[in-house]
């Protein structure tokens, strides 16, 4: 169901000569860097086999659903086969193989589609569709994890019921 914050926590190292954000959550680089009134550095690499990830939700494909995910920007063309889009606001996206459109937030507020991300993943699972497309947003502020989220859930996998 909906939660609070909707997305995981951000996960920050304080290990090295500065500080590193693991992974992206709803504590923002820009709150984090005002707190520590310096920069901080992204981890920025995906996990490699056999090595110790320094943080959960590091795999390369993550958080995805079992059907096939793509990321969309408003002008790119959409898929001929049947899909379900998960769009950032409510407006309406023409197209005939669209089954269903499910918005993450109906003015584009990104507090809103992190608290409905994983909800509406699992939603548009149930619709059995050929893909999910889902439109990408703004990467500043809480945007920056949101698309780490959806950037693993799009990431190729051999065989998405194996990871559920």
């Amino acid at each position: 169901g909906l939660c609070s914050a909707g997305i995981e926590s951000t996960v920050l190292s304080l290990c090295g000569e500065r500080p590193v954000i693991l992974r992206p959550g709803s504590v923002t680089r820009e709150v984090i860097e005002a707190a520590l009134d310096e920069a901080v550095g992204s981890h920025g690499v995906d996990a490699i086999h056999g090595v110790p990830l320094p943080s959960p939700g590091l795999l390369h494909s993550h958080y995805a659903p079992a059907t096939r995910v793509l990321l969309w920007s408003e002008g790119e063309e959409l898929p001929n086969l049947p899909y379900i889009l998960v769009s950032i606001t409510s407006r309406s996206v023409p197209s005939s193989s669209c089954a269903a459109q499910l918005p993450l937030s109906s003015d584009g507020d990104l507090e809103a589609v992190a608290r409905n991300l994983f909800f509406t993943l699992r939603q548009a699972d149930t619709y059995q569709p050929s893909f999910i497309v889902i439109e990408r947003c703004d990467p500043s502020g809480i945007g920056e994890a949101i698309l780490d989220r959806l950037t693993r859930a799009a990431a190729p996998r051999a065989n998405r019921s194996e990871e559920r």
